[in-house]
């Protein structure tokens, strides 16, 4: 999550070398901003907001921020949303955006905000070459247009079918497969900020990617050292999408709500008049109560061991997938792949088939193969249906639904005007704090400081410790080097 902070806060020890010439370059941009256009934010407020910026941003960065700053981006409006219907929203507070909009705050990345922007370039490049897909041409008119509307696009992905459809695609990792609250919000504002920069949408799709995050490190730390180590990092994707047995692409269709554009639409509407003439929202209060000094005594030591048994767990599970990953490497490097003994019979090396599924395609295509016989049809169900109906096919007797999904019930409440408070019913919730920034956040790096460098030291004190078999003498292996 990025870093929001204050414009008058920004700490200028670590500027960068061209800020100077960056600023320059994108003076007028901020000036033409409506905000300052209209009054609301002086010239003098623009320039120290754009300075400071310059000295944090990469170009990129910054041209992304200004770009944002034209209106309400999807996240904004997810924050006005929650603001608007008394939820909680981990990422920032609508009044988090009104300080932004008025160039009083400036959102600065995170490493893992930098790492995501890549992995969304990576994967969707994948889902464009697995799926046939071509990039959308935007019209002409596109930039002019958007800056005209109270919304923005910070990252669009329309892409053209080989049947010339347009289609958003959105991606999301290690999420659950359905299609949740925010992602409704965040899709349709996408798809109403590109019909407003006259675009056609004919249909949207999230794709959900399920790997294992420390492939995703993997991922992102290559393909940030360039385009050449990015096109890299594209080839082993794409190896692992057809290979590893540990990553899926799965993917939905958008439902659009008619209901939902216009809920959307006034939301920000309403927030872009409150910005513009002054008005503002503040940080509701907590509905909560103190702890007794009888129940504090109590909770405290529990508290506290789970705190540090969650960040073990979390840092435990980044270790063991860094340590897999590096014998697997290690034992790349013994020569051809064989089953192999150890005198450490703790952990075995085996040797197994791995079908390569890329040269016995190429062999069939070269042999002039129908496809047909050895890839999987696949069915527009959507249109497949409309067609049908249109032939005077009643379909509704193969039509079937699934278990009703929560995000998606709430959402129906939401459109159909109903409060859902009422369907509540009171239970605690014990969680590990979802903190982004501030005092808590900086005690919770601490700590997951403190676990990371507990979870090395037990590793490696636990592994100095464990035995070989009896029958072996460790003295007469200590000296001997492992065959390679």
């Amino acid at each position: 999550m990025a870093t929001i902070i204050r414009t008058a806060d920004v700490d200028l020890s670590n500027l960068s070398p061209n800020w100077k010439v960056l600023a320059e370059k994108y003076t007028q941009q901020v000036l033409k901003l409506p905000q300052v256009e209209s009054g609301l934010v002086s010239k003098a407020q623009a320039q120290k907001w754009l300075s400071n910026a310059a000295q944090l941003l990469s170009e990129n960065e910054l041209r992304r921020e200004i770009h944002s700053s034209k209106g309400f981006t999807e996240q904004d409006i997810r924050a006005l949303w929650a603001h608007d219907h008394n939820e909680y929203y981990a990422k920032y507070h609508a009044s988090e955006v009104y300080s932004l909009k008025r160039l009083e705050s400036i959102k600065i990345p995170t490493e893992q905000d930098r790492k995501q922007v890549v992995l969304q370039s990576l994967f969707k490049a994948l889902i464009k070459d697995k799926y046939n897909l071509q990039s959308a041409k935007y019209s002409d008119q596109a930039q002019s247009i958007q800056s005209d509307h109270n919304w923005v696009n910070s990252s669009p992905s329309l892409m053209k079918t080989e049947t010339g459809e347009n289609i958003l695609i959105s991606i999301k990792f290690n999420y659950q497969k359905d299609i949740t609250q925010s992602d409704d919000i965040r899709n349709h504002v996408q798809i109403l900020s590109l019909l407003n920069s006259q675009q056609r949408v004919d249909s949207a799709y999230q794709y959900n990617i399920n790997i294992p995050e420390g492939k995703l490190d993997v991922l992102s730390s290559t393909a940030l050292l360039g385009s050449d180590a990015f096109k890299q990092s594209l080839n082993l994707l794409k190896i692992w999408d057809t290979h590893a047995t540990d990553m899926n692409v799965n993917f939905e269709k958008v439902t659009y709500s008619k209901s939902l554009f216009g809920s959307i639409n006034q939301v920000s509407q309403a927030h872009w008049d409150y910005l513009l003439t002054g008005q503002t929202v503040e940080m509701p209060l907590d509905n909560k109560s103190q702890m007794t000094a009888q129940q504090e005594s109590a909770f405290l030591p529990v508290a506290k061991r789970y705190a540090a048994a969650q960040r073990l767990q979390v840092a435990a599970s980044k270790e063991f997938d860094s340590v897999k990953q590096e014998i697997a490497d290690l034992v790349s490097t013994f020569g051809i792949p064989r089953k192999m003994d150890s005198h450490f019979d703790l952990v075995k090396v085996g040797a197994r088939n791995v079908f390569d599924l890329d040269r016995a395609v190429n062999f069939l295509q070269r042999s002039n193969v129908d496809p047909a016989h050895y890839s999987s049809a696949k069915y527009d169900i959507d249109s497949l249906a409309k067609e049908a109906t249109s032939k005077g096919v009643d379909v509704e007797k193969y039509r079937s639904y699934s278990a009703p999904n929560k995000e998606k019930v709430i959402t129906t409440l939401e459109v159909l005007g109903v409060d859902k408070s009422q369907f509540n019913q009171s239970a605690n919730h014990i969680h590990f704090t979802g903190q982004t920034r501030g005092g808590v956040y900086d005690r919770v790096s601490e700590l997951e400081g403190q676990t990371q460098a507990t979870i090395e030291d037990a590793i490696t004190t636990i592994a100095k410790g464990i035995s070989l078999p009896p029958e072996v003498e460790l003295s007469e292996h200590t000296e001997t080097s492992p065959e390679m």
